[in-house]
């Protein structure tokens, strides 16, 4: 069993975070939406409170997965050096940016707020950081502003998955899915 990545093949590891990242990437922009469609309340804060305590746990996929990703290079150096290859290496830098921005912003926002943060009952973040406005609308912004580029990255990463995997048969998705696999 591959657990890390080697020379052109991914490792279980890098697998398990790509997946788990994708899943919760999806549920946090699924709740994030629902949130803000519901009128101020108890319901929209009730979604608010669901949405933050998902993200708390989220940080424990997406800050393993971006920095396995930065440093963990292996699996790539098989990569050619197409235009189509350039372009999904710039591609992912954006989506993991965008994602960095959404993990750093989010808690930002959050704790900037001067209150405690429950985490879905399971337990409660103190209130780190006196009430900051400026650095609360700020996080917020910044929030608001990563969430397109990171849909837009998202789906662009999404079409590159489909293109190699339908047009150009060259075991991309293989790669992602089985440990172990090479590219053709």
């Amino acid at each position: 069993m591959q657990l890390w990545d080697q020379e052109g093949r991914y490792g279980w590891v890098s697998i398990a975070l790509h997946w788990l990242g994708a899943a919760a990437i999806v549920t946090m922009f699924v709740t994030g939406q629902l949130f803000e469609d519901l009128p101020r309340g108890e319901e929209r804060l009730a979604g608010l409170m669901l949405h933050i305590g998902l993200g708390v746990l989220a940080l424990f996929i997406l800050v393993p997965r971006i920095v396995n990703r930065l440093i963990n290079r292996k699996a790539l150096k098989q990569e050619s050096h197409t235009i189509f290859d350039r372009l999904a290496h710039v591609v992912h830098m954006v989506l993991m940016l965008a994602i960095l921005a959404l993990i750093v912003s989010g808690p930002l926002a959050v704790l900037s707020n001067g209150n405690p943060v429950n985490v879905l009952d399971l337990f409660q973040i103190p209130a780190l950081l006196p009430r900051m406005e400026t650095v609360h609308e700020i996080a917020g912004e910044v929030h608001e502003a990563a969430v397109p580029v990171l849909v837009f990255s998202v789906v662009l990463h999404v079409l590159g998955a489909v293109k190699r995997m339908v047009f150009d048969r060259d075991g991309t998705m293989r790669r992602m899915l089985v440990a172990g696999s090479v590219r053709h």
